[in-house]
């Protein structure tokens, strides 16, 4: 899990390096499950654009406020199903649930101070 503080690739060059950067140093198929808060995405951004080769991805942006988001990057040899998202304009999150390992995986991201 990482705070990676702004994915959106139309926000500013860095992000987008800073995905592929990220991918080339710490991922690889030995790694299962890759997730971030603050990804900073909105609905404009397509899943393409944040891909990463061989990963299926589960997200949830925020809508009506800067910043904020979550994403969960699952390899595609764990199928996931029972994906669920919630969204409060406070706090974002998703969810999934990986049969073949029996495992649940929550994302959530809660912004400091809120109540």
């Amino acid at each position: 899990m990482m705070n990676i503080q702004g994915m959106d690739p139309s926000a500013h060059s860095a992000s987008e390096a800073k995905l592929k950067t990220f991918v080339e140093e710490h991922i690889n198929t030995t790694v299962p499950i890759v997730a971030f808060c603050e990804t900073w995405l909105k609905d404009h951004i397509s899943d393409a654009q944040v891909s990463i080769p061989e990963y299926e991805i589960v997200r949830q942006d925020r809508v009506d406020r800067s910043r904020g988001g979550v994403i969960l990057y699952v390899h595609n040899t764990l199928p996931i199903s029972n994906v669920s998202k919630y969204n409060d304009d406070i706090c974002e999150a998703v969810t999934c649930c990986i049969n073949s390992i029996k495992t649940k995986v929550i994302m959530i991201y809660r912004p400091p101070g809120s109540t």
